[in-house]
C-alpha cells in the first residue's frame, strides 16, 4: 500500500472486506494508520458509488 501511496494512487480499503487476527490492531489500522493514506469505505459505500 505504501508504494501505491507513493505513486499517488488512488487506495480504497474496504472496511468490512479486510481483517487481521488481532481484531484490536485492524481497528487501529483502519482508523489510525489507513484512514491517512486511503479513503476508508464500507462494502455498502462501495456498491452505492459504483457505476452501474
Amino acid at each position: 500500500m505504501l508504494t501505491a501511496f507513493d505513486l499517488d494512487y488512488r487506495i480504497l480499503v474496504v472496511r468490512d472486506c479486510c481483517a487481521d487476527t488481532d481484531a484490536e490492531l485492524h481497528q487501529c489500522l483502519i482508523e489510525k494508520h489507513f484512514s491517512r493514506l486511503t479513503t476508508v469505505l464500507t462494502s455498502e459505500e462501495v456498491s452505492a458509488r459504483w457505476p452501474r
